[in-house]
């Protein structure tokens, strides 16, 4: 399972052509699962620079099937640190049901997809939330904006990897 996009996988001094590697990696969506044998047939032998240059960043993680039981633990658990993340920052990872590991956000990052949870749909909404978690000055709440606003491409995928 891919856990960031294609974009962000480091390809450079792989044994492949770089631009081959990425045009492999963008045919994964972050956060559905796949098999390595699939990805190979359908993109040929740079699938597995691609699927090693995933691993080594840490991007690509295997999947493990879905548990009722470990989701729901997984769930009051996230919901638990984005509590705490309106008070402090000393709990930045998340549980991630699909590989059984953490999943890193900062505390904005967590601030939003609370404010997401708690009803507020729009970044705007998300960026208003956290700044007033945050204490931030009202001339910063632009920049908080614009972060809420790329936040909410990664929240589709923290939706599909069971954390969002």
């Amino acid at each position: 399972m891919l856990i960031e996009p294609a974009a962000a996988v480091p390809v450079g001094g792989l044994p492949a052509d770089p631009s081959a590697v990425r045009a492999c990696l963008a045919a994964v969506e972050p956060g559905r699962a796949f098999t390595l044998g699939a990805l190979c047939r359908a993109a040929g032998v740079e699938a597995r620079a691609a699927a090693f240059a995933s691993l080594d960043h840490g991007s690509l993680q295997p999947a493990q099937p879905g548990d009722g039981a470990a989701a729901a633990s997984c769930r009051a658990f996230n919901r638990r640190v984005l509590a705490m993340a309106r008070y402090h920052d000393r709990a930045p990872y998340l549980a991630n049901p699909a590989t059984a590991g953490g999943y890193r956000l900062d505390r904005p990052e967590r601030l939003f997809l609370l404010a997401a949870r708690c009803g507020l749909d729009t970044p705007s909404g998300w960026a208003g939330y956290a700044a007033r978690h945050l204490l931030t000055p009202s001339r910063e709440l632009p920049g908080l904006t614009d972060r809420a606003g790329r936040f909410a491409d990664r929240r589709a995928m923290l939706h599909r990897l069971g954390i969002g």
